[in-house]
């Protein structure tokens, strides 16, 4: 029986960890985090881009060029109820798990989704939630779709052309995320602080730099392993605020 569950979970593992151990899913909202416990074995991205036909007598059916549309994230794994070796961490239960993300929907405010490793990074909204139990093992399996969220500033000059009134795309805020691969946090905030500055705006990069460092001590320091993600705004280590800029 012991080797039979021992198979089964190494199967496990190769299943749901199949985009490696690199590779982590971390959903923000309102300063809270939520670190996917089992890395998805797989996730789908889907984009329209609202491309249409019309036919012209003289010519034929030709191609319209649309807008593109937003972007959908889907993904689908478990939340432990056990401490799997495979398991990126195990700080809640799995019903802890589906409370905070129940609660990030209802919070009236968009979200983030990263995923490191990859060029997924964008603000969102929490367009579908499912979980269930399958066995008597007190794990909840999860399904959740994401549906990528526009800034709109009202106050600009530009006139929509359909509805006549003043908005626009405002840009989305940059997240880019550093993994350390030593102990040193001056070091690893200033690489932080670079990748950030290279897409926003920001000034005040020496001061960014240093605040940035004394967060990472005051949270404990760094170790070799640890993703620091940071925006214009904010830095959070292993998916926990550590600094708010302004603030």
């Amino acid at each position: 029986m012991a080797s039979f569950i021992e198979s089964a979970l190494r199967a496990v593992n190769s299943v749901f960890n199949a985009l490696g151990s690199y590779c982590s899913f971390t959903l923000y909202c309102g300063g809270d985090a939520v670190i996917f416990p089992v890395t998805p074995g797989s996730f789908e991205v889907s984009q329209k881009f609202n491309n249409s036909t019309v036919t012209i007598n003289s010519i034929g059916e030709i191609n319209m060029l649309g807008k593109p549309g937003l972007r959908s994230v889907k993904f689908q794994a478990f939340f432990p109820n056990n401490d799997y070796d495979f398991s990126l961490n195990y700080s809640m239960s799995p019903y802890g798990y589906v409370e905070k993300i129940a609660q990030m929907a209802k919070a009236g405010q968009p979200c983030r989704i990263n995923i490191t490793g990859t060029a997924i990074s964008m603000p969102c909204t929490i367009d579908d939630f499912s979980y269930s139990e399958k066995d008597g093992t007190g794990d909840v399996y999860f399904s959740i779709e994401l549906k990528e969220y526009r800034y709109v500033r009202p106050d600009s000059d530009l006139i929509n052309d359909v509805t006549g009134l003043k908005s626009r795309t405002e840009e989305a805020e940059k997240t880019r995320s550093v993994t350390a691969y030593s102990t040193d946090a001056m070091e690893t905030a200033q690489k932080a602080v670079q990748k950030i500055q290279k897409v926003t705006r920001t000034v005040g990069n020496a001061r960014r730099q240093i605040e940035t460092y004394k967060a990472i001590v005051k949270s404990g320091g760094i170790t070799a392993g640890d993703v620091l993600t940071i925006t214009a705004s904010e830095v959070m280590k292993n998916g926990q605020l550590i600094k708010r800029f302004g603030g």
